[in-house]
């Protein structure tokens, strides 16, 4: 239910954001087997040639005078991609430039009542107060610098577990900023991000406690991207989407002394 409720919620910020007049529908239909949910709206367009592309990894379509697509990385529908598949189904769309779009869903009815059943097993006390198992960070407070809600939501989901206090920044200059006035034990930052990028931003916290982690979240796997962040004073480097284990692990490397 909650990867089902995660890939909609991302379909219709899109859909607000790309349609300016018009309209925007959600709705399902059914059948035996499977339910197929749709966001529809009468924004853009994509052309039928960038059908399949605009699904792939870092992949951001440009539609002329738009200035709103040069923000985000790319990797919004490829999330869902991976949060429905997970769910066994499939995600396609069907649109032609200047016509608006409509996602469609097919989730298998089966894979529906297993989310179901689980969300309603009653919780117990235990679970609800759980900590994960490997990682106790109650007295470690965690900076996210992060502009996209739905990479961030990821990462506080994830972190929470830990009984870490997490703050948010959503941009370069809070990050400094909140640095700058508040006690952070380590500071996850994304490289691009609107206004003071997560170089600079770096630079600047670095300048104010050289002993503050930073591990920088990129959505470039390009040569050099990982040298080009040490450089900037990151600590450490992990590439979107990303590996929460291997995350989790590059935290505890940096805090280690503080948790003990």
């Amino acid at each position: 239910v909650n990867r089902l409720k995660q890939v909609l919620s991302n379909l219709l910020d899109n859909a607000f954001k790309y349609t300016e007049r018009g309209q925007i529908e959600l709705g399902f239909t059914n059948t035996s087997n499977s339910v197929t949910f749709y966001v529809s709206d009468t924004g853009h367009g994509i052309p039928k040639d960038k059908h399949e592309a605009i699904f792939d990894r870092f992949y951001q379509l440009k539609h002329a005078n738009d200035r709103r697509t040069t923000n985000g990385t790319g990797l919004g529908l490829t999330i869902c991609k991976n949060l429905v598949k997970l769910l066994g189904g499939k995600i396609w769309i069907e649109s032609e430039e200047g016509k608006g779009s409509k996602f469609m869903i097919r989730i298998p009815v089966e894979s529906i009542k297993k989310q179901v059943n689980s969300k309603l097993k009653p919780a117990t006390k235990k679970s609800k107060d759980s900590i994960h198992p490997k990682y106790d960070w109650h007295n470690l407070t965690i900076l996210v610098a992060e502009d996209e809600d739905l990479n961030y939501k990821v990462l506080s989901t994830c972190l929470t577990r830990t009984k870490a206090h997490i703050i948010r920044a959503r941009d370069g200059e809070s990050a400094v900023e909140i640095c700058k006035n508040q006690k952070v034990d380590i500071v996850l930052m994304d490289i691009q991000m609107p206004g003071m990028n997560g170089y600079e931003a770096t630079q600047e916290i670095k300048r104010l406690n050289n002993r503050t982690p930073v591990i920088a979240q990129t959505s470039f796997a390009m040569t050099g991207e990982k040298e080009r962040c040490l450089q900037a004073g990151c600590d450490d480097f992990i590439t979107k989407p990303l590996n929460i284990d291997e995350l989790l692990e590059k935290i505890k490397n940096h805090v280690l002394i503080k948790v003990k």
